[in-house]
This record gives structure tokens, C-alpha cells and sequence, in this order.
């Protein structure tokens, strides 16, 4: 798959999301080995955090910074851990990613700083809709059915996009509510103060057809 530059902004750290992360764990509590996919790694500590709530887990992690990528190996080198695989993202798609996922993690991926700062009525000149929903799209391609789909820091809402039919929504208690602004498929800033809605289930029905 190809990468969409959205969040030009690297900054990660270590265990940022503890109850979403241990939400999703109890949700594959019945997968013996889950494939999970961190979209948007920066150096790393998000996957190899992921990985240590998840230890049974394979994790690929991808960026499209080529340095993030180099630093990401490094520091996993350097903790010996070896079930996280972090793989420069680009065009054509890379061959690691051609497999489907059990999980995959969108955080603080699909937003701008300069939205949050500037509440511009639209968003259009700075990261329009439609690429946020493109970026959905090929992440909803790589995403089993039944698999989970986790986003959270967005300036873009799941249930503003066509692929809304396609998910329902998990309740995570414990992880609170992210603060807009949100932007709508007009490019619009929606009226929507905040949202708890980060975890959401791929419908069993709903077939893979982008691969």
C-alpha cells in the first residue's frame, strides 16, 4: 500500500495509550498468535509498547520517514525484541503488507496541528477529507473481517465516511473522550465537541475487496 502523508509530525513515547491498548488486548483475548499492524510508528515506542501488552502478538509497524524507521529497528535491536518488523512504507506496496491484519492502529495519524490551532471553518487546504478517508479505505483493506480497527487522535470521524456501514462500534471505558475540531466530508468543521469512539469492529459480512 502506498503511505498518505498526513500528521507531518513525528512525536511519539512510550505507553501513550494504556487503556485502549489493554482494551484491544482483552478483545483478542482468543487469538492465539493476533497480526497487528501499527500505521503511522514513528521511532517505535508505540509498536514495541503495543507488543510488550501484547506479547503473543506478531507486529508489523510502518512509517514513511525512512530515518524514524532506522531508529525504530534500532531501539528494538537494542531490546531484543524480534516479533515487531517495522518496514519503510511506499509505493508499489511494500510485500510485508500484503496480508490482513487482526488489528490495526491509526493514532494521531490522521490530523494537523495547524487544524487544532487555526479551527479553520475548512479543511480543505490543509488535509482535506478526502484524503483522510482514502487512508481509511486502504486501512480497511488490510483489516480482516471481524478484525478491529483503532483510531484515536483524529480530526476525522469514522462515521462520517463511507465505510461507516461497514463497522459497528466497541464501547472502551477508561480511554477518554478526544477533543475536536472534526471535519466532515464537505470539508466542513463538524459541530461535535468530542468523541469516545476509538475501537470498531469490521463486520463479519463485510468483504475485502481492495486487495
Amino acid at each position: 500500500m502506498g503511505h498518505l502523508l498526513c500528521q507531518p509530525h513525528p512525536t511519539t513515547g512510550w505507553h501513550r495509550h494504556p487503556a485502549l491498548f489493554a482494551a484491544v488486548r482483552d478483545l483478542l483475548a482468543g487469538v492465539v498468535e493476533p497480526r497487528l499492524l501499527s500505521y503511522g510508528c514513528s521511532t517505535g515506542e508505540e509498536a514495541l509498547s503495543l507488543y510488550e501488552v501484547l506479547p503473543n502478538a506478531h507486529v508489523t509497524a510502518i512509517d514513511i520517514n525512512p530515518r524514524s524507521i532506522r531508529l525504530a529497528r534500532r531501539l528494538a535491536a537494542r531490546l531484543a525484541v524480534e516479533r515487531v518488523t517495522f518496514v519503510c512504507a511506499g509505493a508499489p506496496p511494500d510485500p510485508a503488507l500484503i496480508e490482513r491484519f487482526d488489528a490495526v492502529f491509526c493514532l494521531s495519524v490522521l490530523r494537523h496541528a495547524r487544524l487544532e490551532s487555526e479551527l479553520p471553518e475548512s479543511c480543505a487546504a490543509i488535509l482535506p477529507f478526502a484524503r483522510a478517508q482514502l487512508l481509511m479505505h486502504q486501512l480497511d483493506d488490510l483489516l480482516k473481517p471481524g478484525g478491529y480497527l483503532v483510531m484515536w487522535g483524529s480530526n476525522f470521524r469514522l462515521c462520517d465516511t463511507d465505510l461507516a456501514s461497514r463497522y459497528a462500534t466497541i464501547p472502551t471505558p477508561g480511554c477518554k473522550p478526544h477533543c475536536g475540531p472534526f471535519y466532515t466530508a464537505n470539508d466542513r468543521r463538524a459541530d461535535a465537541a468530542d468523541t469516545a469512539e476509538f475501537v470498531f469492529r469490521k463486520r463479519s459480512d463485510a468483504p475485502n475487496d481492495g486487495l
